[in-house]
């Protein structure tokens, strides 16, 4: 008797349970429903407070990019410049190796000049009949033309790399003067973007002090939501929980019913009673264990 008022008063618990969870989940859909039609009614000044966001978000990004490639031209214009740079020290090597700088403009007679002369000496020295002495004194002087005329090649050589280094060298500068002006232009871009932040930051700032007050409403009404959605939660983990527990003891209830059931109507039937049809249904399996043991008992002393 006692077990049974204890099940009926978990059931009553539990039922009030259900109420209470019912109303809290009515109370945080009112609440829900309340800050919604406060977002609906006040939107387009809650609006403008995220969308001039949107725009410093944006700028902010295209400030960003615009840093990102100032940084990669400066250090292209940097190479180029280096460049030309070692390119200058390899001329001045070069003219210092060159020597007379007006020597430039007079190779080209120069190298005709020593050509002719060797010759002449060549032939000289093959038709002329002259003393040994004479001959190598003639020899010493064409092997000093020879020498002079190696030295010209060479320096014609280096006048000729000068040449093609100082095209290169033109082409790299004008490559730099585009990487600078380029710069000069993203500088520029960067100043426009970065008053245009100001801008916005100062608008911002206005109408988030306009807003304000319906920002803290909102604040408020989304905070009550959020707890009342909590203790909602909280009460139905609990219902849950009751409920799991309430069926378990139920269950158990019902089995043990069902077992004493069970013994009761087994007896009557030891006792020869006659029994129905469902009576004998219920302790079928009783029956059946019985008949197993008997089995094994036979089968144990055979």
């Amino acid at each position: 008797m006692q077990n049974r008022d204890a099940m009926n008063k978990e059931k009553e618990n539990l039922e009030k349970l259900k109420e209470t969870v019912e109303l809290l989940k009515k109370e945080r859909e009112r609440l829900n429903k309340k800050t919604n039609d406060f977002i609906q009614a006040h939107r387009k000044d809650l609006n403008a407070v995220f969308e001039i966001k949107l725009k410093i978000r944006d700028v902010l990004e295209k400030n960003k990019k615009c840093i990102i490639r100032i940084k990669e031209i400066k250090k292209e214009r940097n190479a180029l410049n280096q460049r030309v740079t070692d390119i200058n020290n390899d001329i001045a090597e070069l003219k210092n190796q060159v020597g007379d700088a007006s020597y430039e403009n007079g190779k080209d007679s120069m190298l005709t000049e020593l050509k002719n002369k060797i010759s002449k000496l060549e032939w000289e020295i093959q038709t002329k009949p002259v003393s040994v002495r004479k001959e190598d004194q003639m020899q010493e002087q064409l092997s000093q033309l020879v020498n002079a005329l190696k030295k010209t090649k060479e320096k014609t050589k280096h006048l000729r790399k000068i040449k093609r280094i100082k095209t290169k060298k033109n082409e790299l500068k004008k490559e730099a003067d585009e990487k600078h002006n380029e710069l000069l232009e993203m500088s520029n871009k960067s100043e426009k973007i970065y008053a245009t932040l100001i801008e916005y930051k100062e608008k911002r700032k206005e109408e988030e002090e306009k807003a304000k007050p319906l920002l803290e409403n909102l604040e408020l009404l989304k905070k009550t939501a959020d707890n009342a959605h909590k203790k909602y939660t909280e009460y139905l983990d609990v219902l849950k929980r009751e409920e799991r527990s309430v069926r378990k003891e139920i269950e158990e209830k019902q089995a043990e019913e069902q077992h004493e059931e069970e013994q009761k109507i087994y007896k009557s039937f030891k006792s020869g009673e006659k029994l129905s049809l469902s009576d004998l249904m219920l302790i079928e399996k009783k029956l059946d264990e019985e008949l197993d043991e008997g089995e094994k008992l036979v089968e144990k002393n055979k």
